[in-house]
């Protein structure tokens, strides 16, 4: 909604009090970064200081200016609400072919971008890449949906000019935009910071003809964190496409609501969280089924998919006991009101309820001789294993899901090809495979008018950094990667320019600037963490003490390294 009309002062107290951002700045913007007036690009600040950068973005922050430019680098705060700047009018104004606008916008991004993809040296344009970056709830999904609805509409627009309305061409810029929607419910969940956090990380290419028009598309998904199925923190929630489903059953006739409680999932009940204040569960539900309609995933396929939901849902309610002793070994059955559950399971799988409840007590071991022994589970080996399956299960329906959207956006799903079968095997594999895309096998529309996609603006939404109360080795990966696109960064922001002024006998003083090299080394140079980690995992008496005990003697003079003083499985 727009907001309020209330005065300017009323508003600006407001913002910065509901705003955690606000108050992160209003405690580093101290007076001595005062300037005597704003910038819009910081690149014409008299005195590039820590005090004056944050003083002038704090500055305009609170006049609700939530972009501040320095060159063609975007900074934007969360303002945690709609203020209404991706209005038709916001988008005129950064039109491609409009008199340049000098206020910095996320559409000013795409402007640029899109300029460069048509022209660039002469009349030939060049294939452009956007790196979106930043904290956990600093806004990184939601610019990602502006760019990219921003660069579907100037192909609506250039496509609009050179052939006319067709309702076929128009279809893949929607596809593209319908994409990151169903991504969310999947891919997305409420963390304590961030009510819709990316919880994996995606590189989203868009591919244009050389009239501007885009003709498909393709995305590859990274470590989507597939521990979240079965655990979250205090205060957090599992994958949104859960609690999504759940409403909706909540509404159907009969005993599907009964079974589907959230508050009786233990999947979504142990951290305490179901609902989130700022979503509709429900109607969020109908907006991804309306967006899996749009991206081809027919009626079949969503029933598998929803039932697969389900049965990896009522994993977490079954429960074992222990058995009898078997040769010294422990043994585990199931208990017998969950029985029923199990039998359900295997039916939401299609598999065989008997084979189903067997497997999950009792494994098989094969020998080399080719002999095949029945040994049984123990009771925390048969929990484990039903986790494990969750998220086995889980992390394969999510690439199912991105193979799905990139074989809609070549278009082969309406051309008749029959989509991949979701279901269980042998091992409980679902069957999807993920294909990259090639530019110049899409035919996507009319052949006869096809033109070969010379040029992709490529667009990488990285998970945003956080740190929890306790972080599981898939945050621990989160936040590495985001070590190494800062870096990256901080290379070309700096290094890059600095040696680009010496090659041009530009005089510039040296300059200081933050490197975070040392991090780096201690998580992936020898004796670090991963090199640690990788070398107990090798060895048949690797574990968890091992693995601390090799990590605290290593870096034990590092600074950037602390050992759990209570000698626990911990460290920081």
């Amino acid at each position: 909604p727009p907001p309020r009309r209330t005065s300017p002062a009323a508003r600006t107290t407001a913002f910065r009090r509901r705003n955690p951002a606000a108050k992160v700045m209003s405690k580093y913007a101290s007076s001595e970064g005062r300037l005597s007036a704003e910038y819009a690009d910081m690149v014409y600040m008299p005195k590039m200081e820590p005090e004056n950068i944050v003083w002038n973005i704090k500055g305009r922050f609170d006049k609700e200016k939530i972009y501040t430019r320095v060159s063609d680098i975007l900074i934007a705060v969360n303002p945690y609400r709609n203020l209404g700047l991706d209005t038709p009018q916001h988008f005129k104004s950064y039109f491609y072919g409009n008199k340049e606008t000098t206020e910095p916008h996320i559409f000013q991004i795409g402007r640029k971008v899109f300029r460069k993809l048509m022209f660039q040296s002469g009349s030939k344009g060049t294939s452009q890449s956007i790196l979106i970056t930043g904290e956990s709830g600093s806004g990184k999904t939601e610019a990602t949906k502006q760019i990219i609805r921003y660069l579907a509409d100037m192909s609506g627009r250039q496509r609009q000019h050179a052939v006319g309305k067709s309702s076929q061409d128009q279809k893949i810029e929607k596809q593209i935009i319908q994409a990151n929607p169903l991504l969310e419910a999947f891919g997305n969940a409420a963390t304590v910071k961030n009510d819709n956090s990316s919880r994996f990380g995606k590189w989203i290419s868009v591919f244009f003809t050389k009239s501007g028009r885009v003709v498909n598309g393709s995305i590859e998904s990274y470590l989507l964190e597939e521990s979240r199925v079965v655990e979250q923190e205090t205060g957090e929630r599992n994958f949104n496409i859960f609690y999504q489903l759940c409403a909706y059953l909540s509404r159907s006739k009969g005993s599907e609501a009964d079974w589907f409680r959230p508050n009786s999932l233990k999947f979504l009940s142990k951290s305490g969280r179901i609902k989130v204040d700022s979503s509709d569960d429900f109607k969020l539900f109908n907006e991804t089924v309306d967006a899996m309609k749009l991206l081809g995933f027919s009626n079949s396929d969503r029933d598998a998919i929803f039932n697969l939901l389900k049965g990896i849902l009522l994993l977490g309610n079954i429960a074992f006991e222990q058995g009898r002793l078997q040769s010294g070994n422990g043994t585990s059955v199931l208990q017998d009101s969950t029985v029923v559950i199990a039998n359900r399971v295997a039916a939401l799988f299609g598999i065989n309820g008997e084979s189903f409840k067997k497997t999950l007590t009792i494994q098989g071991m094969t020998m080399r001789t080719g002999s095949v022994y029945a040994l049984p589970r123990s009771k925390e080996n048969a929990e484990a294993l039903c986790k494990s399956l969750a998220k086995g299960l889980y992390g394969r329906l999510f690439a199912f899901i991105v193979s799905r959207i990139n074989e809609t956006f070549s278009g082969k799903t309406s051309s008749g090809i029959r989509s991949p079968r979701i279901g269980l095997k042998r091992g409980f594999g679902i069957t999807a495979k993920t294909k990259r895309f090639q530019p110049s096998q899409n035919k996507h529309g009319d052949s006869k008018n096809f033109e070969k996609a010379p040029h992709s603006v490529a667009i990488l939404d990285i998970f945003g950094f956080e740190v929890l109360e306790s972080n599981s080795f898939e945050q621990l990966c989160i936040n590495y990667a985001n070590e190494k696109l800062q870096n990256y960064f901080v290379k070309c922001v700096f290094a890059m320019e600095l040696s680009l002024y010496r090659q041009e006998a530009i005089d510039v003083k040296a300059m200081k600037y933050p490197d975070n090299a040392d991090t780096l080394a201690l998580l992936e140079k020898r004796h670090g963490v991963f090199p640690t980690l990788c070398d107990q995992l090798k060895i048949k008496s690797g574990s968890d003490s091992g693995f601390i005990s090799k990590l605290s003697s290593s870096q034990s003079n590092n600074p950037k390294f602390e050992a759990s003083s209570g000698g626990g499985s911990e460290f920081m």
